[in-house]
């Protein structure tokens, strides 16, 4: 029997809206696109945009939400604050994007706790409107000695505390930036410690042509 034509056409339309309902659903949730070569994937775990760059050339992740890190799920760590650790064959751009990069609330009072980004090796470059803000005790960004940090304008943020809610730690170590090796550049930005230091430097190569501190 001959279907009648007006049916397929309902038929694919139909097909057509599932599709584009499924792409919405899987991108309204997104907090970070990854750009490589031209091409542009979305992401709703910013660890997994983080690790998509580990070994291209060059790649731009930009933030679309703020970002809260999740407790640690490793075995070794679990029940700490999250932590992004950067390494990449390549050189990256992170667009800030006029949104907010930190750990997540989780009532973490221990002396020790993870930096939100830190730098094993690589380079990376952080651009656009934003904020990297460290809740808990120690830096919100580290460099190490294969690493190279490059702060590209006047509105990123960098900023750490020492207390926050009712958690006060019992050392004020807290550091926007800490570096023990490998390359910072700072050409601009707001860089705070409500007590410690802004900037802490143990060994490196250190640039700063404009900032506050």
């Amino acid at each position: 029997m001959r279907k009648k034509p007006w049916i397929l056409v309902l038929a694919l339309a139909f097909c057509l809206a599932l599709l584009s309902a499924g792409a919405l659903a899987a991108n309204e949730n997104a907090v970070a696109s990854v750009t490589i070569d031209g091409e542009t994937t979305e992401y709703s775990n910013i660890f997994r945009a983080f690790e998509s760059v580990n070994k291209v050339k060059t790649a731009t992740i930009k933030l679309l939400d703020d970002v809260y890190l999740p407790a640690d799920e490793d075995e070794r760590f679990s029940g700490f604050p999250g932590k992004i650790e950067f390494e990449s064959f390549g050189s990256v751009t992170l667009d800030l994007n006029g949104h907010l990069l930190t750990q997540a609330d989780i009532g973490f009072t221990d002396g020790y706790t993870p930096n939100v980004i830190e730098m094993l090796y690589g380079t990376l470059t952080i651009t656009g409107q934003g904020t990297i803000y460290q809740r808990y005790k120690t830096s919100a960004i580290s460099v190490s000695s294969q690493s190279t940090l490059t702060i590209d304008g006047d509105d990123v943020t960098v900023k750490a505390d020492f207390t926050y809610g009712s958690h006060q730690f019992s050392t004020d170590s807290s550091r926007a930036i800490s570096i023990s090796g490998g390359t910072l550049e700072i050409r601009g930005g707001t860089f705070t410690a409500t007590s410690g230091v802004a900037l802490e430097y143990t060994a490196g190569n250190v640039r700063l042509d404009s900032g506050s501190f």
